[in-house]
């Protein structure tokens, strides 16, 4: 009997299983086959038993600690399912499976774990354990709820914001650096073009703000790009931040203010419609971007996102863009409106879950 965990990085979930017949079939996942697990075969089936080239795995004092790449997690499993513990001893490692579509919970019933995960993402493959290095111990878990009490800890280094690196010939700047130094970019708006939408979505306390922030010092420091910046729910400490340095008509920290920001913006664009120029923003003709937190807590009301549609879909030909944060982007959130969630991810997305990635991909197939 083969023990398989299973993570989902979205749901930051981890679930163990030891049963034969799992009938697993996938598809691949790009960023775990880094780490040296295997995407399907041609026929969708999985090869538990291949080497994972890069994931290391230790079982010591009843816990069984799994690292891949940066990424550590730590499950404690003692004496609550016996046939599992068995089979790691007698096995000396555990397979690893990276799911994006599969809730561990649902091992318990193989009926959704063959039908979700044919839909989904997904690559493993066997670790070995480790009986030579020492078992590393995070000090900064995140704690995952899976099938056993679990923990998950990041060992990505900070990387120090070294102050504004817009370039005007791109408009774009960097927007950090990923586990392996590779930069990721943020367009604020085309070379000689428009400006640019963007969306910024993830669970609660992963970066949201953080990322809006960024984007607002990058914009005014262009020059070029006047920023707006609403926070409706009043939660994100902007009224003592970049909110103080703003003008009164530029920010709102409720939602009677950002509604009317929303107007004042399509009003804008009709404006600038009727005249010329505004397709490239200039210190003479600036853009304008809207920074909006909590846009599910706004565009709920399908009245708003449909305004916010128009503003996504009709303002960057006229240098006006959004930028938003939002903790989901179901059809629900943004009033049924999929086609303005699709126009704010369309040049700049930075999806902190792979379930937000998953839904993403969805609405981009059906426009």
């Amino acid at each position: 009997m083969l023990p398989v965990l299973l993570i989902n990085p979205a749901l930051e979930r981890v679930g163990l299983r030891c049963d034969p017949q799992l009938g697993w079939s996938t598809t691949t996942i790009d960023i775990w086959t880094a780490q040296g697990l295997s995407p399907p075969d041609s026929e969708g089936e999985v090869e538990f038993t291949a080497r994972a080239s890069r994931v290391d795995a230790w079982h010591v004092d009843g816990d069984l600690v799994v690292r891949a790449g940066t990424t550590l997690w730590t499950l404690s499993v003692r004496d609550e399912r016996p046939e599992i513990t068995d089979a790691l001893a007698e096995l000396g490692g555990v397979a690893v499976l990276v799911s994006t579509a599969l809730d561990p919970a649902a091992l318990v019933d193989l009926l959704p774990v063959n039908r979700v995960v044919t839909t989904g993402d997904a690559a493993c493959g066997f670790a070995p354990f480790n009986t030579t290095d020492p078992v590393p111990r995070g000090n900064d878990p995140r704690y995952a709820q899976g099938l056993f009490r679990s923990k998950q800890e990041d060992e990505i280094p900070v990387q120090p914001y070294q102050g504004p690196s817009y370039d005007v010939t791109t408009g774009g700047f960097s927007f950090g650096q990923d586990a392996y130094g590779n930069h990721g970019h943020w367009w604020l708006h085309a070379p000689e073009g428009p400006l640019r939408n963007g969306l910024v979505a993830g669970p609660p306390e992963c970066g949201k703000t953080n990322s809006l922030r960024l984007v607002a010092v990058e914009a005014a420091a262009s020059g070029r790009i006047v920023p707006m910046l609403a926070d409706p729910q009043d939660r994100n400490g902007h009224a003592e931040g970049i909110g103080m340095h703003l003008p009164p008509e530029q920010f709102a920290n409720d939602v009677a203010g950002t509604v009317d920001l929303l107007h004042r913006l399509s009003s804008m664009i009709e404006h600038r419609q009727g005249g010329e120029g505004f397709t490239t923003p200039t210190e003479e003709e600036p853009g304008v971007l809207l920074l909006l937190e909590d846009a599910h807590t706004i565009f709920n009301d399908p009245v708003l996102a449909e305004l916010g549609e128009r503003i996504a879909t009709v303002g960057p030909s006229v240098c006006i863009a959004m930028v938003v944060t939002t903790e989901t982007i179901s059809q629900e959130a943004f009033g049924g409106h999929s086609r303005l969630i699709v126009a704010l991810a369309e040049h700049n997305a930075q999806l902190f879950s792979e379930q937000v990635f998953a839904q993403l991909r969805i609405y981009r197939s059906r426009t």
